[in-house]
């Protein structure tokens, strides 16, 4: 991740009705090991690479398009979601 990135909230225990939320990360705090992240309603917070998920967002205006990821794991992934790194095939559809 970088700075100006998009991300949710995710797996917090403690404070789990922030799960979902989403905000802009600000930057690395390397002293606490955390992330310092502009909430969208404007309140600041900080936390832990593992309670942040990227989120890719289009425009308002675009129209919809799906990403198909072609991995070995892809029909074990219980949650629906799967990670992407360098190597992972991804087919994008519907972009105009």
């Amino acid at each position: 991740p970088a700075p100006l990135s998009r991300v949710r909230i995710a797996n917090l225990k403690a404070q789990s009705h922030l799960n979902g939320q989403l905000g802009t990360l600000v930057d690395w705090d390397e002293a606490e090991g955390r992330w310092r992240v502009r909430m969208d309603d404007g309140s600041g917070k900080m936390l832990r690479l593992a309670n942040l998920e990227l989120v890719h967002e289009l425009p308002s205006k675009s129209p919809p398009c799906t990403v198909v990821v072609q991995t070995p794991s892809a029909a074990s992934s219980s949650s629906g979601l799967l990670p992407l790194s360098v190597g992972v095939r991804i087919e994008v559809t519907g972009l105009q």
